[in-house]
């Protein structure tokens, strides 16, 4: 009787010990600026849908409608970009920056971007050649990083990652609209030419996206052949959560 009443306690305590840490791990997962971060990479799906609907409304020949999904997707667009500095900073004033957050963020980000590009490209709202090189910029730099932090390489900050960021989620999101809006209500106020608008803010972000890239490979090297630099930098963009 002893020996079970024994083995019960000890079973009771092994399991509080296990499920201790899994409950800690639950509550850091689901932080409101991971729960934002979620969100975020559910509305993928959504934008690619639309994109889809938008085509296919072209391809009828109804551009009124056409028109109306791409001002719905801009505008959801748009509203994903801006979560990226909300996730940010919920998880900074709440103090709850975490591992999951700080890779998911990043992540969320570039595929956020690179989902865009790849759908304005689509819809042939922007040419196939800058968005190749944009997305390869990403890859290239993200490899770098790795690269760098495999071996104890740090480089310092850049104001061309944010600026960067910035033009290219305007850009896409203008891209997108395509069509001239109106800029307060939908039938008053000056129209908005979002195509023009789209087409010039995505060269600016071209440029300074290889001016971000230029800077990362810069002080590599110099990192390499002169110990490198002392700073750290999170690549320009909104700080993970």
């Amino acid at each position: 009787m002893e020996a079970q009443f024994s083995n019960a306690v000890v079973n009771a305590i092994i399991e509080k010990a296990i499920e201790a840490p899994m409950s800690d791990l639950k509550d850091r997962l689901w932080t409101p600026a991971n729960v934002v971060t979620i969100a975020r990479i559910c509305v993928f799906p959504i934008i690619i849908g639309l994109a889809y609907w938008d085509a296919w409304a072209v391809k009828q020949g109804n551009l009124e409608l056409s028109s109306t999904i791409a001002l719905w997707n801009a505008l959801l667009f748009s509203a994903a970009f801006i979560t990226d500095y909300l996730d940010g900073y919920l998880a900074r004033s709440r103090g709850e920056v975490s591992t999951f957050g700080s890779f998911l963020d990043p992540l969320s980000d570039k595929v956020l971007m690179t989902t865009g590009l790849i759908m304005i490209v689509m819809l042939g709202r922007a040419p196939a050649w800058v968005a190749v090189i944009i997305i390869l910029r990403e890859m290239a730099i993200t490899g770098l990083r790795t690269l760098a932090s495999g071996e104890g390489i740090v480089i310092s900050a850049s104001k061309w990652g944010k600026i960067k960021t910035n033009l290219q989620g305007f850009s896409i999101a203008f891209c997108m609209g395509h069509y001239p809006h109106h800029l307060l209500w939908w039938d008053s106020g000056p129209l908005i030419p979002f195509g023009p608008m789209g087409a010039v803010l995505l060269y600016v972000a071209l440029v300074s996206t290889v001016m971000s890239g230029y800077h990362y490979f810069d002080e590599f090297f110099k990192a390499v052949y002169a110990e490198g630099p002392d700073e750290t930098n999170d690549e320009g963009d909104p700080s993970p959560s």
